[in-house]
């Protein structure tokens, strides 16, 4: 025997509202389109789609909350913005103030299950 089983009282506090404490995901774009390297937010979680992901573009998945940030080179990304990329990643956490953050570099077609989770469509 474990011993006596105890009981918990139900939260009072919604699912909504649990969740409203954690931070949101956001992705970025990062591309030298306009002859200048720009770092421009197109989505937040839960509405970010794996079709944002362009191979032409590099991008930068915010999770610096949970201490991680993720850096997606698409496979038709200039190699300038494939090296940008990390650069402004870095440029980008220093700015946030995540402490202790990890950077994860992931090319296209080998993005991990963790890295997937992100995005409400993924085939």
């Amino acid at each position: 025997r474990f011993g006596k089983m105890m009981h918990f009282p139900e939260s009072k506090v919604s699912d909504q509202d649990f969740l409203k404490g954690f931070a949101k995901p956001y992705l970025y774009r990062i591309c030298d389109a306009s002859g200048e390297m720009c770092v421009d937010e197109i989505g937040q979680s839960p509405d970010i789609d794996k079709n944002m992901l362009d191979p032409k573009d590099c991008f930068l998945l915010d999770n610096g909350q949970e201490k991680v940030v993720y850096v997606w080179k698409g496979t038709g990304s200039t190699l300038d913005e494939k090296r940008q990329a990390v650069l402004k990643a870095r440029e980008f956490v220093r700015e946030k103030g995540y402490a202790k953050c990890r950077l994860n570099v992931i090319l296209e077609g080998h993005e991990s299950s963790i890295f997937k989770q992100f995005f409400k469509k993924w085939k």
